[in-house]
């Protein structure tokens, strides 16, 4: 019996002693740089729209912190949802050695491609992760599914009528995905971008891009737990 009223007398002491929340770690305070500062406002919309978009079950907070951001991402998502750029484009492979040299996204050589843009993400409608189970080559059994929206559809009819037999760069953040040839005249509103990506990180990037292209650099100058209470 002795033994018995000391563990009531401590669990009564723990429980008269404890928060009326207990806190639990609920994901990390970000502090983010902004280049150039001045877009800081600009970019905390963005953020806000991925962030909601992204599904975050909290408060979304996205707050003035010096000449910077300062963000709560949630435990479940990454910080790539915050940081990316969430460009894409679609431009023709330029047919000499003149244009603008880019990088490919599986490392192959360096292409060129025309200085105009044929859509951007301001065109898409919805973007979307998806996976192939049953893809024979891992690089592309995740990719990112696109909808264009009727100005963007228009745009890419016309300027692959006029480029049949070229080829058609598929660029997101500044590298190529891919470079079909264009066979005919693209009609269809719908698309598909896969190759080199992972599944998260085709995840955050769809995320990103439903959000809209940051206006500036962004990159995390630093990072504290954020804690929460839960009933």
């Amino acid at each position: 019996m002795r033994v018995r009223h000391g563990l009531i007398a401590a669990a009564l002491a723990t429980a008269l002693t404890a928060p009326a929340h207990a806190q639990t770690n609920c994901g990390e305070w970000l502090h983010l740089a902004v280049e150039p500062a001045e877009k800081a406002p600009d970019v905390e919309a963005v953020l806000r729209r991925r962030l909601e978009g992204a599904g975050a079950k909290q408060p979304i907070t996205v707050e003035p912190d010096g000449a910077g951001l300062k963000a709560l991402l949630p435990q479940n998502l990454g910080e790539a949802l915050l940081t990316r750029s969430g460009k894409f484009e679609m431009r023709l492979v330029a047919a000499g050695s003149e244009g603008l040299e880019l990088q490919r996204l599986d490392g192959g050589a360096p292409e060129r491609v025309e200085p105009a843009v044929i859509l951007n993400e301001y065109r898409l409608r919805d973007v979307k992760l998806s996976t192939d189970a049953k893809a024979t080559d891992p690089r592309f059994a995740v990719a990112l599914d696109f909808r264009l929206d009727p100005v963007g559809m228009r745009n890419l009819l016309t300027a692959s009528a006029e480029a049949v037999g070229r080829k058609l760069a598929v660029i997101v953040e500044d590298r190529i995905v891919v470079t079909p040839i264009i066979r005919a005249p693209i009609a269809s509103a719908e698309g598909e971008v896969a190759g080199g990506f992972t599944e998260q990180g085709a995840a955050f990037l769809a995320e990103a891009m439903r959000g809209g292209r940051l206006p500036a650099r962004v990159t995390v100058a630093g990072r504290e737990p954020a804690t929460c209470g839960t009933n």
